[in-house]
This record gives structure tokens, sequence and C-alpha cells, in this order.
């Protein structure tokens, strides 16, 4: 008779706040209180702090909000701690599934569980399997982490939606700029059309990208995006993007652009794109397995510590690092490993969306019925 590990909450991972307008939040506690984000998407971000601790501000798909806070506490195993939560009282909502970003189990958190204070939503579930983003995002590759975006921690993630100072959240949004548009600006526009109709003659499908050194790394996401990616073009130029995004069909949809990551202060401005366009994308390594069936299995990776605390150089990954992370039993099973290094990263559809361009989500993309459920 085996006796089943009990599954224990080691930690807090980190506290979130939803907000209305991310890209003043993110501005606020970027440029007010002089804080870089560990990691960045167009929805959210996360501030990793010199002791250790980490907070972050997030959008929530809808954009629906409302005074809140989260917890997310880490386990070692997110699939074992959802069974024995559930086991419980933890009434599981959904999930758990994978995004560019995490695997994440959304959950009730039981009445008792509830102080005079909380106004429970859901409780989150998040593991170390897979990659928009991480999200996502996010970037819609890496990022759309979910939209996009990333598994970055074993985490178990039990957000008990707290009343917040709405006075802090109005001072905050009061101290950053207004986010841009989701549709292109008239200066804006020329490069938006014309990478549109460049893009989908020189790779309108994958043997195209194929072809020009793109290969793809990820699984189709929540938008109905599949992220392709091409290593010599992290410094990109308008016929060369890092990112293509096709449907499940082969259809190009979306694009990133990326630039190295310099500093918050200074994003890049050209192309007649609004500088605030442009997020943080933190580096990680990207790896793809070879299953024994002989198909490939996308959506992995391994953040730069990991791959460090192994002995192995994030910038320059191999094989034997994905073995010694204990996420292959050999080398051989490794197809691909790519480091992923610290971006400015600019994305938008190449398909007509009435939500505009630069939209997180597109309603004339249809997600097929196993895409993921985050981005």
């Amino acid at each position: 008779m085996t006796t089943a590990t009990q599954a224990t909450i080691t930690g807090i991972d980190v506290h979130a706040y939803l907000v209305k307008d991310p890209a003043r939040a993110i501005a606020f506690y970027r440029d007010t209180l002089g804080l870089t984000p560990s990691w960045e998407h167009p929805q959210g971000a996360e501030f990793e702090l010199a002791d250790g601790s980490t907070f972050g501000v997030w959008k929530m798909d809808d954009g629906s909000w409302h005074p809140s806070a989260g917890v997310m506490f880490s386990v070692p195993d997110v699939r074992q701690a959802a069974e024995q939560f559930s086991a419980r009282g933890l009434k599981v909502l959904e999930g758990p599934f994978e995004t560019k970003a995490v695997l994440w189990q959304f959950a009730g958190i039981p009445k008792a569980t509830r102080s005079c204070c909380t106004s429970a939503r859901y409780s989150q579930i998040r593991s170390n399997d897979a990659y928009r983003q991480p999200p996502a995002p996010t970037g819609r590759g890496s990022a759309r982490f979910e939209q996009g975006a990333m598994k970055i921690r074993d985490a178990f993630i039990m957000a008990a939606f707290l009343a917040f100072a709405a006075a802090f959240s109005s001072a905050s949004n009061a101290a950053a700029p207004k986010a841009p548009p989701n549709t292109p600006t008239a200066e804006e526009m020329p490069f938006v059309t014309k990478a549109t109709a460049d893009l989908n003659a020189a790779y309108g499908t994958t043997s195209g990208a194929a072809k020009a050194g793109y290969f793809r790394y990820n699984n189709e996401d929540n938008t109905g995006a599949i992220s392709w990616v091409n290593t010599k073009y992290w410094t990109s130029d308008e016929m060369h993007p890092s990112q293509l995004w096709y449907d499940v069909k082969g259809r190009l949809i979306g694009v990133d652009y990326s630039l190295p990551y310099t500093d918050a202060k200074h994003p890049p401005s050209m192309w007649g794109i609004l500088p605030a366009r442009w997020f943080l994308f933190g580096s990680h390594v990207h790896y793809i397995l070879r299953q024994p069936n002989g198909s490939l299995k996308y959506g992995l990776y391994l953040e730069d510590k990991v791959v460090k605390a192994h002995g192995g150089d994030p910038a320059h990954p191999t094989a034997a690092d994905v073995v010694k992370a204990g996420k292959a039993k050999s080398a051989s099973q490794v197809a691909t490993t790519f480091a992923f290094p610290d971006l400015w990263d600019l994305e938008f559809w190449l398909v007509p969306n009435p939500s505009g361009a630069f939209a997180v989500k597109n309603p004339n993309v249809k997600p097929s019925a196993n895409a993921e459920k985050g981005m």
C-alpha cells in the first residue's frame, strides 16, 4: 500500500491586485516608486523586490474590476495539491490548464476560510511544466502570457480578493500616463498596414515561416494563436519580426517585433509606434521535448535561476541543462532549447480585428477546442 505525500504550502509566491489600466499602474510603480518589473505583459506585471518578495498587478480578460488583493501560495505539486485541497472542501471551478505562462487551476474558497473582510472570488493553482504568456504573458509567444504568459514557479494561488484601499488605487492611476488605444493612431497606421501586407506575403503560411528559419515553440493559446520564433531576430527589422502567430489551420494572424531591453524609462521610439506599446519580455529558457510516439511537446520553459542553480548558462542553454533540471530523462529527448533574452516587445494582429490591432483578443479569430485556457 502506498501512502500519498501530503500537499504542503511552502510559502507565499506573490501578492496580486486587480487594476483597470495596466499601463498606468505599471508606470506608477516603475516611474514614481522606482521599481523595475521582473515580468511585464499588456495585461499586467510582476515586481520582485530585493528581499525576494513579489507583487503583481493584473487586468482581467473581460476588463472587470473591483477593489481587491490576492495571495498565491507555493506547493511542490500543483495537481496533487488540487486533489487534496479539493477533498478538504476547496471547490474547483476550472482547470488545471496550461498557458504560455503557467498551469492554472481555478477554485472557490470554502466559506469557512473567509474572514469578515474578504470577498473570495477564486483560487488558482500554477505549476512549472510549461511556459503569454505569461503569461504570457503573454509575449504572445512566451508572453501572451497569456498574454502571457510564464510558468515561473510551482504555486498554489489562493486568490481571496480582499477589500483594498480605493484611494491608493485612484492615486496610482492619477500618477501614471493613460494607456494607448487598441486601435492604431494615424502615425502608427502606415507601419501596421505595410507590415500586415508584407508579412502576409512573406510568411502567410507556416511553410513560408519554416523556410525563413522560424519554428514553432508554443501551443495554441486562448486567443487562437500558435507562436513561431526566429532567434536571429531578437533585434527585429520591418521584414524580420522575432515571432509570428498562426492559427490551427496555418494562417498568419499576428506578430511580435523585438529589440534588446534597455531600461524601463527608454522604450523604443521607431516606425511611428507609440513607445507605450512596447513592453518588457523577461529572459528565460525555452525547450521542446520529443515524445515517445515521435511527436513534439511544446510550451515548455525554465527560469534563468533554475538553469543557473544547476550550473548552466541561461544565455547559452543546452539539452544537458534541461536534464539537470529534471525536465527530461536524457539529452536525446530534448529536441530544441534556446535562450529568450530580456526584450522590448511589440505585438499586434495581422488579420482584421474589430477590437483594434493592438487588442489582446480578436473576435475574428476563433480558438479551437484544444486551445489552452490562457495566453
